[in-house]
């Protein structure tokens, strides 16, 4: 597997960076938003081209923007607070 940074895409105002992975399976480009919203992660055979990779996210735009948009907020845990942990909603003591 190689993975790298190419690229970073404007997210309604959040610049997100674009990884490439090529693996020697994939059969097409699959484009995913990091469950954190960290980075744009695009899975790629091993004979596509990485500027047709990140054209290929930055023609996505507006969708990659509607699913960071719905990700909830960040925040530290705190006494009194909730965490989702296995489809269940646990409160901190």
């Amino acid at each position: 597997r190689q993975m790298c940074i190419r690229d970073r895409i404007d997210l309604g105002g959040t610049r997100v960076p674009i990884v490439l992975k090529r693996l020697r399976s994939a059969r097409r480009l699959t484009l995913r938003l990091a469950p954190d919203g960290s980075e744009v992660r695009i899975t790629m055979p091993a004979w596509a081209e990485g500027r047709e990779a990140i054209a290929f996210a930055h023609s996505r735009g507006a969708w990659l923007a509607q699913q960071l948009a719905k990700l909830p907020p960040r925040a530290a845990p705190a006494p009194g607070g909730e965490v989702r942990y296995r489809g269940q909603v646990l409160r901190l003591d």
